[in-house]
């Protein structure tokens, strides 16, 4: 056994712990949007079923694509970087619109649940998560 092997093992195996934390957390937040949990988003629209739906089985996809391993072949790698780069991408719009909307009536009525930054956190989690594996599979990367 090389140095090298030893070396980059626990590191694939921290990267597969990052994917499944993301995909994880992918799968849970299109749940929260797709069954609009009371008080956790405004009343269902189109858009925010679409959202969750994609981010949903992004999530599921990215989990599958962690749990199967073989991280180290070039297109599960890939599979990877594309699945977290669209979870990075598709947190841009929750966290930018939670921010934007603190403070007000999220609904097309004039009640209805108050829009708080906080909400963004899940989705920062998810980003910032996301981004890091990319970050290390690319450092990593031999292809």
């Amino acid at each position: 056994m090389n140095k090298s092997s030893i070396k980059t093992k626990p590191l694939f195996q921290h990267l597969t712990g990052l994917c499944v934390l993301a995909g994880v957390l992918a799968i849970i937040m299109g749940l929260v949007y797709i069954t609009n949990l009371p008080g956790l988003t405004s009343d269902a629209t189109g858009s925010t079923l679409l959202w969750g739906w994609l981010v949903l089985l992004n999530g599921m996809f990215a989990l599958w694509l962690a749990l199967r391993g073989n991280q180290g072949h070039g297109s599960n790698k890939a599979g990877i970087r594309i699945r977290l780069g669209l979870m990075f991408l598709m947190q841009l719009p929750p966290i930018l619109l939670w921010f934007l909307y603190h403070g007000q009536v999220i609904s097309d009525g004039p009640v209805g649940p108050v829009g708080n930054w906080l909400w963004s956190l899940p989705h920062i989690t998810l980003a910032v998560a996301s981004a890091y594996a990319i970050y290390q599979l690319f450092s990593t990367s031999t292809t």
